[in-house]
């Protein structure tokens, strides 16, 4: 099966819905902006709402 999500994407849902982290700490530990952080959430967010519907 095909990865829905990249390596950043993953790690930013991981740590924000999993973990409970805010986009501020989520940027500082993967050492991007928090702009960047709200990026691959909204990616990753379609991502995977477009294969639910698609199944």
């Amino acid at each position: 099966m095909r990865r829905l999500l990249s390596d950043q994407q993953a790690d930013a849902v991981i740590l924000r819905h999993r973990l409970g982290l805010g986009i501020r700490d989520i940027a500082q530990i993967m050492g991007v902006s928090q702009p960047v952080i709200i990026s691959q959430l909204r990616r990753a967010r379609n991502a995977l709402q477009h294969r639910a519907i698609g199944r």
